[in-house]
């Protein structure tokens, strides 16, 4: 919040503000994301085996 701050109130803009939230919003979840895959990029999921835990064939 120390960044909106120092922003003078009349360049303040609650769509501004929306629009940093959202992107620290989508920072947040990129970087969760990289904490569980440790893949080294956050936006990349990691690949699905082929196998699913719910398959017909399962042994």
């Amino acid at each position: 919040m120390s960044k909106m701050e120092e922003i003078p109130p009349q360049f303040r803009s609650v769509a501004g503000q929306d629009a940093v939230d959202e992107a620290d919003g989508k920072m947040a979840r990129g970087w969760d994301r990289l904490r569980r895959n440790g893949t080294q990029n956050p936006y990349k999921e990691r690949p699905k085996p082929h196998v699913s835990a719910f398959s017909k064939n399962k042994e």
